[in-house]
C-alpha cells in the first residue's frame, strides 16, 4: 500500500493548526477491542511451553517455535505499555490488573515501570 505522494501529512497537520484546530484528541479505550486482545496472547504460555518440552527433542524446533513465541511477547509487552498509560480500558483498575499479569510474563514490574515512565508522558505544566 503506497501513500499518495502530493500529500504531504506535516503540511497537513500544520494548515489543521492553522486554521484554529487545536490538538487533535486521542482515541478512547473501547471496551470491545480491550476485553479481546489479551486473549490471543495467552498462546505464548503454550507457546513458550512447547519451546520447553521440545527442546530435549530437537533445537531446531525450539528454534522454530521461538520465531512466534517472540511476537507474542512483543504483543504482550504493547498490551503491558497501553495498560500502563491507562489507555487500555476505561476503568484503571482493569489496567493495573491485566498490567501487572502482563509485567509478570515479560519479567517486568508493572508499578516500577509505570512510576518511571511518568516523567516521560506526563504533560508539562503551561503557565
Amino acid at each position: 500500500m503506497q501513500s499518495d505522494p502530493s500529500v504531504n501529512n506535516a503540511d497537513a497537520h500544520k494548515t489543521f493548526l492553522a486554521a484554529g484546530g487545536g490538538e487533535v484528541p486521542e482515541p478512547q479505550p473501547s471496551t470491545q477491542s480491550s476485553g479481546k486482545s489479551p486473549i490471543p496472547s495467552c498462546r505464548i504460555l503454550y507457546c513458550l511451553s512447547l519451546c520447553y518440552f521440545t527442546l530435549s527433542y530437537s533445537y531446531w524446533l525450539t528454534l522454530l517455535l521461538a520465531i512466534p513465541a517472540g511476537g507474542l511477547l512483543t504483543r504482550t509487552f504493547i498490551i503491558f505499555h497501553d495498560c500502563g498509560h491507562g489507555s487500555f480500558f476505561k476503568a484503571q483498575r482493569a489496567n493495573n490488573f491485566l498490567g501487572t499479569i502482563c509485567g509478570l510474563l515479560v519479567y517486568t514490574p508493572y508499578y516500577q515501570w509505570r512510576f518511571e515512565q511518568r516523567p516521560f508522558t506526563t504533560p508539562p505544566r503551561r503557565s
